[in-house]
């Protein structure tokens, strides 16, 4: 029963999350780092970084065919990333910062 209602909730949010959830340049404004240390290569699944997180802004097979990445934005021209294994596992986290927006990377 379990996988089946994974399996239910992960199609769910690959509908969610194709292509773009938010608009171009949207900032997820209330997430801080506290959040993000919340998410633990190696054990925090993909449930519960949504849970955690929200929906992402942009969501797809951004480095290998494999893994799946996620892109959340926040203050600062800023971008928490995190990428899953196959399996749903965190398998990497990654912040950077967008030195062409507005904030100029300050």
């Amino acid at each position: 029963m379990n996988r089946y209602l994974a399996a239910a909730f992960l199609l769910f949010l690959a509908i969610a999350c194709a292509g773009c959830t938010t608009p171009q340049g949207s900032v997820a404004g209330e997430l801080t780092l506290a959040e993000f240390s919340k998410i633990v290569v190696g054990k925090t699944r993909k449930e519960e970084v949504v849970t955690i997180l929200g929906l992402p802004a942009r969501a797809g097979q951004l480095r290998t065919e494999e893994r799946e990445t996620w892109e959340y934005r926040y203050g600062g021209g800023r971008s928490f990333w995190v990428e899953f294994d196959p399996s749903g596992v965190v398998a990497l986290t990654n912040v950077t910062v967008d030195y062409s927006s507005r904030y100029g990377g300050s």
